[in-house]
């Protein structure tokens, strides 16, 4: 891995507090490159402070209580347990290893941050592991062992899971026919969006192929200990890169303005999203905001050899990304032996 200077290790360990919060999963659909174009181009004129929360959003990432039952029995499940464990740790760089025990608990006092307040008694004990079963036995579990199992792992189904224990305890404080009701829709709703990652229909072979590489390797990290690790570390150095990405570009488009101006901007950025788009394929990620000023920041730095904060965003993000592939890789590498192993993939097409 390419060495990076201390003050890049301080940005890096800066960075990674500012987005302990964020919400990584970019869910966006396909876009043309004119709309792309005008998304990057607008987010010239957005203030720093704001670019995190407008074009990556954040979210609450803490320990919840989930339900066990339906009655609202409650079992603690900690999403991040996973990788508590010093063993799970190794490999990460040291801007990983310098997060503040109060992030390995998921909780942060970075400002501007969301931080709401839940009893310390909804965590379980410091390292404890989460459970991962074969495609198989997940789906013959009980409804509510369904829901405990997947709120620790799939971000919808524990938003979900927060929201239908905030509704039991609605219910157990007034009991009327009206509460009741919208408790036995969360609940259902919770159970809907459970069943449906582990149903027969999304882990056939034909579905399997109609996934990105990311969904991919995230519907096999629901089963696979090794996988959701893999994943968990490429999605951490993609944060770090992107929210590089996003502070850099608003600073070097504004320059760029100055220089050759608006529609010189624009026109660049149009080319880039063009030629994403057509370089996509079916298994691509989705072509973003971040992606296109990516782009432009690579263009911009080989353009401007002399440029020192140019140099080193180029030589940062060769660094995640080679680390980023390294975990990809490693990913679908486990991904595919999963699958494989319980005979959901019986070639080596994938």
């Amino acid at each position: 891995m390419m060495m990076i200077s201390t003050k890049s290790k301080l940005r890096n360990i800066f960075l990674l507090l500012a987005i302990a919060n964020v919400n990584f999963c970019v869910k966006g659909h396909p876009m043309n490159s004119a709309k792309l174009a005008e998304e990057v181009k607008d987010g010239v004129n957005a203030a720093h402070g704001d670019s995190l929360s407008n074009n990556l959003g954040t979210v609450p990432d803490v320990p919840h209580q989930i339900p066990n039952d339906k009655s609202g029995t409650p079992a603690i499940e900690d999403p991040k347990a996973a990788i508590e464990d010093p063993k799970d740790m190794k490999g990460f760089n040291k801007a990983l290893k310098s997060t503040p025990e109060s992030e390995k608990l998921g909780t942060s006092s970075v400002e501007g941050i969301p931080q709401p307040e839940f009893d310390r008694g909804f965590l379980r004990p410091f390292g404890a592991k989460m459970k991962f079963l074969k495609p198989d036995q997940v789906q013959k579990l009980s409804t509510d062992d369904l829901i405990t199992y997947m709120a620790e792992k799939d971000k919808n189904v524990r938003d979900l899971a927060i929201k239908l224990r905030d509704a039991k305890q609605d219910s157990t404080k007034n009991g009327t026919p009206e509460i009741k009701q919208t408790y036995d829709k969360a609940y259902e709703k919770t159970k809907a969006a459970a069943e449906k990652l582990v149903s027969e229909e999304s882990l056939t072979r034909d579905a399997l192929l109609k996934l990105t590489e990311e969904q991919y390797v995230e519907k096999a990290a629901l089963f696979d200990k090794d996988v959701y690790r893999n994943n968990l570390k490429r999605q951490t150095y993609e944060k770090l890169l992107r929210s590089e990405t996003d502070v850099l570009y608003r600073e070097v488009a504004r320059i760029f303005i100055a220089r050759e101006g608006e529609p010189a901007l624009t026109a660049k950025i149009e080319r880039l999203a063009l030629t994403l788009e057509n370089n996509a394929d079916t298994r691509s990620k989705p072509i973003d905001y971040l992606a296109i000023a990516a782009d432009f920041l690579k263009n911009q730095a080989n353009l401007h050899a002399d440029d020192p904060e140019l140099n080193l965003y180029k030589a940062e993000i060769k660094a995640r990304e080679i680390e980023a592939n390294r975990a990809m890789k490693e990913a679908l590498k486990g991904a595919d032996k999963l699958f494989k192993r319980n005979k959901i993939l019986k070639s080596p097409d994938m």
